[in-house]
């Protein structure tokens, strides 16, 4: 079954999609597509996009497997992002952050 699939796309709600694009060019740069009015989409793997959409909704939550964990967080913390500090869970390593609608982006570093 799982063959199927050939792309994977987290959708996060946001308010304004616009002021949302203010932090998120911080971190991604620019959307990789604006499809429609309401909706910005960035490609994070060659096969996973984020999507932002402007609606009402909970706030959603997404896991980036990364290879550094420091140097990532490093390059938060120099675009101006406040990433949670590195915790260490044994097998993986983990810093988290919020996006201004409170969606939370983790990423996550296999311990081997």
């Amino acid at each position: 079954m799982k063959s199927q699939f050939t792309s994977l796309i987290t959708v996060f709600p946001v308010k304004d999609v616009e002021a949302s694009l203010v932090w998120y060019r911080r971190w991604l740069g620019e959307p990789d597509s604006i499809p429609m009015e309401g909706i910005a989409e960035y490609q994070v793997t060659e096969t996973a996009w984020l999507q932002l959409t402007q609606e009402e909704g909970n706030p959603s939550s997404l896991i980036l497997g990364v290879d550094d964990i420091n140097k990532v967080r490093e390059d938060l913390v120099g675009k101006g992002l406040k990433p949670s500090d590195i915790m260490d869970w044994e097998v993986v390593l983990t810093c988290q952050m919020e996006d201004p609608d409170g969606n939370t982006i983790s990423f996550a570093q296999e311990v081997l």
